[in-house]
């Protein structure tokens, strides 16, 4: 049976149709283009296998079915599942074909062939081609994670350079280089091994890379902590609030300070 896509995550609804096998991402040639800079070339693919509907994820990819995280792939849909696929979410539906009494017997053999077709078509697309799409979204996605980890370090940095220190507060304005004097070790770093990096040491990189940007995000409030508890040691402040942060920073908080974002540092390099 056919089956629907609806995207639920603005206010312009877009809808897609569907009845065979459909890959996803936000490469131009994929069956459901999805531009945003969370979803990967080659996202996901959805294809039938009777009598299910079933998504498979390529590596990397972040995913979510009714807001849960899926433990074991390929996942099975229902209908009217929300699946979000980075930063989007779409609601798949199945159509359900009312035929009329009087023509069932006459389409029955012509229905059941067509759909034999389809498994047939979909059963083959799987066993040839996602292997293969799967490989190479993988060396798209590390390529393109070690370009981004390298541009995002230069944007962190050049906003903890604008960062005001309240007050001229000396403690603060410790603090602040403190974090940037990290920023630093880590561009250096990446200046030299960034092209050397496995897809691991990348996503280490950015997850650090994240850590930084959340305080730049919310330094006011962060000052304002720190002046309140008195806190003379900077470089201890720092460590604790990376600590905090490692505890709290759950799917919502990725959510909320730019979605599926991956920053971090290598194997190897400083804990910043």
């Amino acid at each position: 049976m056919p089956y629907v896509l609806k995207r639920i995550d603005t206010e312009t609804s877009e809808v897609n149709i569907y009845a065979g096998t459909v890959k996803i991402g936000s490469r131009d040639d994929c069956d459901l283009v999805v531009k945003s800079e969370y979803v990967l070339p080659v996202h996901a693919e959805l294809y039938r296998q009777m009598p299910e509907y079933r998504l498979a994820a390529s590596h990397s990819a972040f995913i979510e079915i009714n807001n849960k995280e899926v433990l074991k792939w390929p996942a099975v849909l229902q209908d009217d599942d929300i699946i979000t696929l980075g930063d989007v979410k779409f609601r798949f539906s199945i159509i359900r074909e009312v035929i009329p009494r009087s023509k069932k017997a006459a389409f029955s053999s012509y229905l059941a062939g067509a759909l034999l077709v389809l498994l047939l078509a979909a059963e083959f697309l799987i066993m040839l081609w996602l292997p293969y799409e799967l490989r190479k979204s993988k060396t798209l996605s590390l390529a393109t994670a070690r370009q981004y980890a390298c541009r995002q370090i230069d944007i962190v940095r050049g906003r903890t350079r604008g960062l005001k220190v309240p007050d001229n507060n000396k403690d603060i304005a410790r603090l602040k280089q403190l974090v940037l004097s990290s920023e630093n070790e880590l561009a250096s770093y990446l200046r030299k091994y960034g092209r050397r990096m496995s897809l691991d040491q990348t996503i280490t990189v950015r997850s650090n890379l994240n850590k930084m940007n959340y305080i730049v995000r919310l330094w006011p409030e962060f000052c304002e902590d720190y002046k309140n508890n008195a806190v003379l040691d900077a470089e201890k402040y720092v460590k604790s609030l990376l600590e905090m942060l490692s505890r709290t920073m759950d799917k919502k908080i990725i959510e909320r300070y730019n979605k599926n974002e991956i920053y971090g540092q290598t194997q190897g390099g400083r804990n910043t």
